[in-house]
């Protein structure tokens, strides 16, 4: 606890020049909504953080407001937020059972609200007596439902204020367990050296795990009253590994200082241990965070001293990176001993007395020094002022709540129903009718499918209440009794279920075994009942009839090719197989061979039946392919003669002449088969022009030759036998033909007759001349851009131009520029004057189409190197005449450095009147920034060369310190970035 008369009357600030940044990579927006004393708070779902002015949390005659804590869903929304000793819902009234809390308002550490594991809907809120009160009250906790009250929560009838510990002192804090669930709350038991530390779970709150480690808290002033030990925060790094706060001394404890303890936490078992003891320069700690990345720790004091003595309340830093880090403490600025809050940006706040109305930020807190920027006016909070506290969170900002998750059970318990069971859900009586999950409102529901059932209404009062009712179907019942069966006479069949735990089975004759005789043919059923569900099923069986009735089946038969024999067994009762394994009781004969088949009953029965071709003629022809010079005649061999025949002719004849191609046929009767033979004969002709004469390729042309596929076989120089042939390049082609005629062959030569010409792409001509173009022989046919078909053109006005020549059927096209600026009295061909940096060179080259170089050391090359300053000249010679030119080569230190007085006087006196920035180079995006010793801007400029007068506002600033700031790029397009002190002197 601090009181009013703790307060400092002045601060110094020191600038920091980094932006505030953000170091979270998902959004937890649980602790996204500060609220805390003076009816104000911060949220951080804008970007930057904005002032909230809905909060009521207020105590204007009770001394400063410490401890707070809020807490919001996964969206952001508000949900509750408290203080020591109530409770305010979301529309910031106070929740009916949130009233009379046993923490203490200017307990440091008062309140801190952490959400169940495991439940939606509870949160804990723990509580800490404050140091005027005696701590009598201890550690307490009080238990809130977000279910209650319509879903604006309140505190649970018989669980508010549940006493966990005397006497423990103002420190508070709280991280996840190693598993990432479950949340540890950590406290210290004051006059004592233990720590306490108590794990939340889904099942509620452990024992707490007690360690003995550090120094005894003892109270050097008053003890039980005013120990000054008691206040002041504790923290667990983001990480849940580190413990850190300050004890304050006096000289009969610790000599004239305090001392701040940093201690190992084992986020697994709940021990502390491994003090390390840091500075003792230091006395009435009160604020404490570790940076983000866990590297530093901060702590706001009184200090028994501060950089040039400018304050006794500061902001320090430790770098816990260090293998050492008990000597690590680095002056930050001065700023009132407060609170202090890592945030869900990743940026510290505490309130600043100093300015105000203002939270106070260190932007970049994982930075070590000056660079972790501190921010004096980080958010303004309007007319509100924050006095001592901010509230409490788990540092990492990792929360499993999501929000509000009630609803009652619609029934005692969830149920599970046997399959194709209907069910109906019946909800309490409804004074607003009924909305269930499918948006149906009946006041009964049927259920058919597994799945969640929902329905909305108002039970009671005017609160709207959501009953659930979880509804599963058990797996279909699958009866493994085997297919219906056949048994011989005078035998028995046994079936025999699996014995699987929790089944049992019923049969048809009442028996309750798992296994069944049959011993006679008839109908038989089963029912298995497990886990209350019943399913049957029903088999039969049959007797085999040792008499066997056989349709008439020939023995030996004969077929006409293409008919078939259909042997039908279906009147046999029993099983059957063929001898290709077929067990078809309709089965198709349509070859000849040997064929059988065998009933299976109590005995086999096989029966076989042969089957032959009718004798018929052979078919004695087949598609020929004759030369154009042949006829051919379609002779009956010997072995057929004796057949009656008819042509398709309609000749009974011997033979028949086919003089011409097409498709014929002979048809053959021998008794009651008839067959009949197709044939086609086809005539081929040798071939005639198979190939085009010899031919020219146009450049970027293909020729494709096409070869009717009736010439024959074709077999190209390349083994291809498409009638279709690209040619994309010379060569000679070659392409065989095989025919009834004979075997042909023909080559072609093809060559590629290229029309060469370039006019070039740009052509200078002197100024006052003609330029004469003449590309007679280079084709048999021209046309110029202006439509003239001369060989030959002139052309006297710059421009673009184009030709176009024809030779032998190819055309090519070629386009020019003319220009008329080829002398260079008028122009450079040099470059223009350059610098160089010391110790380097620079390569000069230049365009030899422009004519001939003669350089000043006799060189004629397009190109030269050049080391050192001076003037360099060269003469070009072209068509136009010569034409001397020079350039000059300064040098300059690259480097670019950079040059600051330590002082100025802008007195009027005319010396040193300017603080100016010194240096050789002209800098690229120049910005040069001054800042007084509270981190004010009060000049900047981004032109080169400009100073600062020592003016702001248009008054001349007081004497002393500032810092300035120079960024830009240097001539090798370098970053640059200095920073230095100058001091006003008038």
């Amino acid at each position: 606890m601090l009181t009013s008369d703790s307060y400092c009357n002045k601060s110094y600030l020191i600038l920091a020049f980094f932006l505030c940044y953000s170091y979270f990579g998902s959004a937890q927006y649980q602790a996204y909504n500060w609220y805390f004393n003076d009816s104000t708070g911060v949220t951080f779902k804008t970007s930057p953080p904005s002032a909230i002015s809905t909060s009521v949390m207020y105590y204007p005659n009770d001394g400063p407001l410490e401890g707070a804590s809020s807490i919001s869903d996964s969206a952001g929304n508000i949900l509750f937020y408290a203080d020591p000793r109530q409770i305010w819902n979301s529309g910031n009234q106070l929740m009916p059972n949130g009233q009379g809390l046993l923490g203490g308002a200017s307990s440091t550490q008062g309140v801190i609200i952490i959400p169940q594991p495991g439940h939606d809907s509870l949160y804990y809120v723990f509580t800490l007596d404050e140091q005027q009160d005696s701590l009598k009250h201890g550690l307490n906790y009080s238990i809130v439902d977000m279910c209650l009250e319509c879903g604006k929560g309140d505190v649970l009838p018989g669980h508010k204020n549940i006493h966990l510990l005397d006497t423990a002192s103002e420190k508070m804090a709280a991280t996840y367990h190693a598993n990432g669930n479950d949340i540890w709350i950590v406290v210290h038991k004051y006059f004592t050296d233990e720590f306490y530390a108590y794990l939340l779970t889904k099942s509620g709150l452990s024992k707490p795990i007690i360690s003995h480690c550090g120094v005894k808290q003892a109270d050097p002033f008053n003890p039980g009253v005013y120990g000054a030990m008691i206040w002041g925060q504790m923290k667990i790094s983001p990480n849940g590994k580190k413990i850190a706060f300050g004890l304050s001394g006096t000289d009969t404890v610790y000599g004239s200082s305090g001392l701040h303890e940093l201690f190992d936490f084992d986020n697994s078992t709940g021990k502390v241990s491994n003090e390390i003891q840091l500075s003792k320069r230091y006395y009435y700690t009160y604020g404490v965070a570790f940076s983000p990345d866990n590297s530093k720790l901060y702590i706001s004091c009184f200090a028994s001293y501060s950089p040039s003595k400018q304050c006794d309340e500061v902001l320090i830093q430790y770098d816990l990176s260090l293998s050492n880090p008990a000597h690590s403490d680095s002056f930050i600025t001065c700023m009132y001993a407060a609170q202090l809050q890592l945030a869900p940006d990743g940026k510290i706040y505490f309130p600043n007395f100093y300015t105000g109305h203002h939270l106070s930020c260190i932007s970049n807190p994982n930075e070590r020094g000056v660079p972790c920027n501190y921010v004096a006016e980080a958010i303004s909070l309007g007319t509100k002022r924050p006095d001592l506290g901010l509230p409490s969170f788990i540092d990492n900002f990792v929360y499993h709540n999501k929000g509000r998750k009630c609803g009652r059970k619609i029934a005692k318990a969830d149920t599970t129903l046997c399959p194709n069971t209907v069910y109906q859900i019946k909800p309490p009586k409804s004074t607003s009718g009924y909305v269930w999950q499918d948006g149906s409102t009946d006041s009964v529901y049927t259920v058919k499918d597994s799945g969640t059932y929902t329905v909305q209404f108002t039970a009671q009062g005017t609160c709207s209440e959501t009953y659930s009712m979880d509804v599963s179907y058990r797996a279909p019942i699958t009866i493994r009794i085997p297919s219906d069966t056949i048994i011989c006479p005078g035998t028995s069949y046994t079936i025999n279920l699996p014995t699987l735990g929790g089944r049992s089975y019923t049969w048809s004759n009442g028996h309750h075994s798992n296994s069944f005789f049959v011993f006679e043919a008839g109908k038989y059923f089963v029912t298995e009942t497990y886990q209350g569900c019943k399913a049957s099923d029903t088999f039969h069986v049959s007797v085999f009839d040792t008499a066997i009735t056989i349709p008439h089946i020939p023995h030996d038969t004969s077929i006409c090719p293409g008919q078939n024999i259909i042997i039908d067994l279906q009147s046999i009762n029993y099983p059957i197989k063929w001898q290709d394994g077929s067990t078809n009781k309709l089965y198709i004969i349509q070859d000849s061979g040997a064929y059988s088949f065998t009933i299976k009953s109590c005995s086999a029965h096989r029966w076989n039946i042969r089957v032959k071709y009718s004798a018929n003629p052979i078919k004695p022809f087949s598609d020929t392919t004759l030369c154009s010079d042949t006829i051919y005649v379609a002779r009956i061999p010997a072995a057929d003669s004796s057949f009656k025949r008819v042509w398709s002719n309609g000749s009974d004849a011997d033979s028949l002449v086919i003089p011409k191609q097409g498709t014929y046929w002979v048809q053959f009767k021998d008794g009651a088969c008839t067959i009949k033979d197709n044939f086609t004969v086809t005539y081929q002709s040798p071939p005639g022009q198979l190939l085009p004469p010899d031919t020219n390729l146009c450049p970027g042309k293909d020729i494709v030759l096409n070869i009717p596929s009736s010439t024959g076989n074709l077999t190209w120089q390349d083994g291809s036998k498409d009638t279709t042939y690209l040619i994309t390049r010379p060569g000679t082609y070659t392409l065989s033909v095989t025919n009834a005629c004979g075997n042909f062959s023909k080559s072609i030569q093809v060559k590629i007759d290229t029309i060469k010409f370039n006019i070039g792409k740009n052509i200078p001509v002197c100024e006052d001349s003609i330029l004469h173009l003449d590309e007679t022989g280079k084709g048999d046919s021209y046309l110029w851009y202006d439509g003239s078909t001369s060989p030959a053109i002139s052309i006297s006005r710059p421009g673009y131009y184009w030709v176009e020549i024809t030779k032998k059927g190819c055309i090519a096209t070629d386009t020019f520029v003319v220009n008329f600026d080829y002398g260079y009295a008028n122009k450079r061909f040099l470059p223009e004057d350059t610098t160089i940096c010391i110790g380097k060179d620079i390569k000069i080259s230049l365009d030899t189409t422009i004519g001939k170089l003669l350089w000043y050391n006799g060189s004629q090359s397009n190109s030269i190197t050049i080391s050192d300053p001076g003037s360099y000249s060269a003469t070009l010679t072209n068509a136009c005449g010569s034409f001397p030119e020079s350039f000059n080569v300064s040098s300059l230190d690259c480097s670019c450095p950079v040059y600051a007085p330590s002082a100025f006087t802008p007195n009027k006196d005319s010396i040193n009147p300017v603080f100016n920035i010194i240096s050789q180079c002209r800098f690229k995006n120049f910005n040069l920034k001054i800042y007084n010793r509270w981190g004010e801007l009060i000049f900047s400029t981004d032109e080169s060369g400009k100073g600062w007068d020592g003016t702001f506002k248009g008054s001349i600033c007081e004497d002393g310190i500032y810092l300035w700031i120079l960024e830009g790029q240097n001539i090798l397009n370098k970053l640059v970035f200095q920073y230095g002190e100058v001091a006003l002197l008038k």
